[in-house]
């Protein structure tokens, strides 16, 4: 995944080079029938919106895998949560003692493994998401709620 992550990376950084370049698409060119300066402009003017819209959605495209293979990795660690729980523990960082009963309960470990896995879990998640809450990251992954 980092290969086509990098690669990616590396369009998009030849495309901004080929942006600039096609600024001086007609720098060389003569007329040689009317309206051909013209013409050369709106060459000019499809390529650069071309490769503009083309490098924007690489760009957001490249972000939103990057953003899901971190997901992914988080989830692979705290595999041991549900994504239900997930929201609740990370968004909502006080759960009821009913909750924590009931988790401490359906996975059959003490209280205190259990603080100690959601304290590392929030911290993780913080440092990984920069602080931006579980919900947005799933909306903004487009990640069905079931998962």
């Amino acid at each position: 995944m980092k290969q086509i992550i990098a690669a990616l990376l590396n369009i998009e950084n030849s495309i901004s080079k080929l942006i600039g370049e096609s600024e001086n698409i007609n720098k060389d060119s003569k007329a040689e029938f009317e309206n051909q300066e013209r013409l050369m402009v709106f060459i000019e003017e499809k390529v650069y919106d071309f490769l503009h819209q083309a490098e924007t959605d690489i760009g957001f495209f490249r972000n939103d895998i990057e953003l899901l293979v971190k997901y992914i990795e988080f989830r692979k660690v705290f595999a041991f949560f549900t994504h239900k729980e997930l929201l609740v523990l990370i968004d909502n960082e006080n759960i009821s003692a009913a909750e924590k009963h009931q988790l401490i309960k359906d996975r059959n470990i003490s209280g205190t493994q259990l603080l100690e896995k959601i304290k590392s879990m929030q911290k993780e998640w913080n440092r990984k998401f920069d602080n931006i809450s579980y919900e947005k990251i799933i909306a903004r992954l487009k990640i069905d709620s079931e998962l």
